[in-house]
């Protein structure tokens, strides 16, 4: 016996020892074995053995992973997905590491998106109200009224759809705001679930940047598993981003798992703060998103402002 060989069965014989069912599962494994077989060779064995052990090792993290995760009804499929995962993180198979990945983000926010009423309540009402409440409070109810950059960027739906506009350069904010919650984006879901679980629907102005962040990764995640399911990039932007994280693919492999363990820590801890939210905008009236102050025309690199906005703000 090699000392590679070696290796491997001190391994085993240690996992066997701490976990009874992996012993038991061994035994009767190692029982089923032709003592001789034309097929098979030791090394063969022992091949079998230690990738039954790897998903072995796979299935447990993936369990204490989700161990308490509030929706029971996806979670066999969501451990599933989590094993598959770690399985082409061991190969080095970044984009279909990411795609299994993105399928857990998506798997959890179409569920909560698309069959929480608490949350679709608390959404629709929101929109047209103010992202932040005040630096100094931690009340849901003292929001920001004025921020010294404009009303928009305070706006729940100018920070959600903040980066969608159409060939003009207007943002899409009132347009997308008046589609159901179900209806949304995967990519827009995604990034309420961020601000109504992760910030509990009351950022102050300050967790700005760590909105951004934790955003910018999903959107660099989408963009890795597209890669797997769409093909090449079609977009400047998009190839951008590819550009990006491909060459740092090592680096990216912890990022993604980062960003995919707070997005679950994030529904965990917000999805039991869901009523209090919804207590707040039971007494809201729906207000209707602003048009933007300003419409933007983009002319190759260069942002101009149309001629009756120019005047408008001329003359303001």
């Amino acid at each position: 016996m090699n000392n590679e060989t070696q290796q491997i069965l001190s391994k085993v014989c240690t996992l066997a020892k701490y976990d009874a069912d992996f012993a038991s599962a061994l035994k009767k494994q190692l029982s089923s074995l032709p003592e001789k077989s034309p097929e098979h060779n030791c090394d063969d064995r022992i091949d079998e053995i230690y990738e039954y052990c790897i998903e072995t090792i796979l299935k447990k993290q993936a369990n204490d992973f989700y161990k308490d995760f509030p929706l029971e009804i996806i979670k066999k499929e969501l451990i599933k997905d989590y094993v598959r995962m770690e399985s082409f993180r061991r190969k080095d198979n970044f984009l279909d590491f990411s795609a299994a990945l993105f399928q857990q983000i998506e798997n959890i926010t179409n569920e909560l998106c698309n069959k929480n009423l608490e949350l679709k309540s608390i959404v629709e009402k929101m929109w047209g109200y103010p992202a932040y409440i005040k630096t100094s409070s931690n009340d849901i109810r003292e929001r920001l009224e004025k921020y010294d950059k404009g009303t928009e960027a305070q706006i729940v739906a100018y920070m959600i759809f903040s980066t969608m506009r159409d060939d003009h350069g207007k943002s899409l904010a009132v347009e997308k705001s008046n589609k159901p919650l179900e209806k949304q984006s995967i990519s827009d879901k995604i990034k309420i679930i961020i601000y109504y679980l992760g910030f509990k629907g009351m950022p102050k102005y300050n967790d700005k940047d760590k909105y951004d962040e934790i955003v910018t990764l999903m959107k660099d995640i989408t963009q890795c598993r597209n890669k797997v399911h769409r093909g090449a990039a079609q977009f400047d932007w998009q190839r951008e981003i590819l550009n990006r994280v491909l060459p740092l693919k090592s680096l990216y492999y912890f990022k993604f798992l980062g960003a995919l363990a707070q997005f679950v820590e994030f529904v965990k801890s917000g999805i039991t703060f869901l009523p209090r939210i919804k207590l707040y905008t039971d007494t809201l009236t729906p207000k209707i998103v602003p048009e933007p102050a300003i419409s933007l025309k983009f002319t190759g690199e260069k942002v101009q402002l149309s001629e009756k906005d120019r005047n408008k703000k001329r003359f303001k």
